[in-house]
């Protein structure tokens, strides 16, 4: 069976979260997933996929995509 992506990558978060909390004392921690896309125009950007955080709530960019611009090869920022 193929294993959702998404659902995949929130067990990840809660993982990591999890882990830095534990080890580190940490009593506010956020940690965040982002997947690349190419949209029809054939342009790259990037969008939060998974999330989790101290107080349980979804991210005001959870929604948001960021364009990458710059050599796939070489580095890349965001443009937002």
């Amino acid at each position: 069976e193929i294993a959702n992506f998404q659902e995949l990558s929130f067990r990840v978060c809660n993982g990591i979260y999890d882990f830095i909390t534990q080890k580190c004392n940490c009593n506010e921690c956020e940690v965040t997933i982002f997947q690349r896309f190419v949209d029809s125009e054939n342009k790259d950007y990037v969008r939060m996929i998974a999330y989790r955080n101290t107080k349980n709530v979804v991210p005001s960019t959870y929604e948001k995509k960021y364009l990458l611009v710059g050599d796939i090869n070489n580095s890349m920022t965001r443009k937002m």
